[in-house]
């Protein structure tokens, strides 16, 4: 026999290399100084304290908290007394590692109850309706695939549970018609002439806007969230937590910006 090529496999350290948290730099090298930017510049933290969380957790809920990012949200649902178990989800596995434990601490939560795993969106190994509620903080629009990130999430969660999709911000019509010009121009431009190029990050497509290459930030407008909820077996409650995104010191608010918006979902 003759020999055989020698096979290396390099998809996990390739994965590992490109954690997105690396995009950020140092900004989130420290669960503090995440924690600190969060509730010193915009109201994210105080949009989820405020949450009527009694409404959607029964006793001894198993909580999947996913995309949880540096896990203040993992920390601070750990801290309630109707919380027996957080599953603290994200593609990051430095942010599992590191920041998470120190997040939990840092909110008072209970590091006992809480479960990490390192993964992405879709698909969930997890089994169907094993979940009390799913839990998504400023996450769900990172989501290249929303449709099976939702199916995926109904599927796990149990009857008569819930889905949180906290603090979104859907897009005022006005602002998706200035990205959609944007971007419709600057294809022109560069496929028309060789010396003129204009530069536009991001990319459009029909049921959304992609504004940040690096993290995947996508933008929608009320009419497209809709849509996508239209798709699929669940009821959905709109809540309007009445905060801006960020504080006026830090960022005022854009032309028509809305307020950190909430989507509870429960499977029908």
């Amino acid at each position: 026999m003759g020999q055989t090529t020698e096979h290396v496999d390099v998809r996990l350290k390739q994965l590992d290399q490109a954690d997105w948290v690396a995009a950020l730099g140092d900004d989130w090298s420290s669960a503090a100084q995440v924690f600190d930017h969060l509730e010193r510049n915009s109201h994210h933290v105080d949009a989820i304290r405020e949450f009527p969380w009694e409404r959607v957790l029964a006793e001894r809920s198993t909580v999947l908290d996913l995309a949880c990012g540096s896990g203040w949200v993992t920390g601070l649902l750990s801290a309630r007394p109707d919380v027996e178990r957080v599953i603290a989800w994200d593609a990051s596995e430095a942010q599992l590692r590191e920041m998470v434990p120190q997040s939990v601490e840092l909110v008072g939560g209970d590091i006992s109850k809480v479960e990490t795993v390192c993964g992405f969106f879709a698909p969930l190994p997890l089994d169907d309706a094993s979940i009390d509620c799913a839990v998504l903080t400023s996450a769900f629009h990172h989501a290249e695939r929303p449709g099976e990130v939702l199916a995926e999430l109904i599927r796990v969660v149990r009857p008569g549970g819930a889905i949180i999709l906290a603090n979104e911000t859907p897009h005022p019509r006005v602002t998706m018609l200035r990205w959609i010009l944007g971007f419709s121009a600057a294809a022109v431009v560069n496929s028309l002439f060789d010396r003129l190029h204009l530069t536009r990050p991001g990319h459009m497509a029909a049921d959304h806007i992609l504004y940040d290459d690096r993290l995947g930030d996508r933008v929608l407008t009320m009419p497209q969230w809709r849509r996508l909820f239209s798709r699929h077996p669940v009821s959905v409650e709109m809540m309007d937590s009445g905060l801006a995104p960020y504080r006026r010191s830090f960022r005022a608010p854009g032309r028509g910006q809305s307020n950190l918006t909430h989507f509870i979902l429960r499977p029908a």
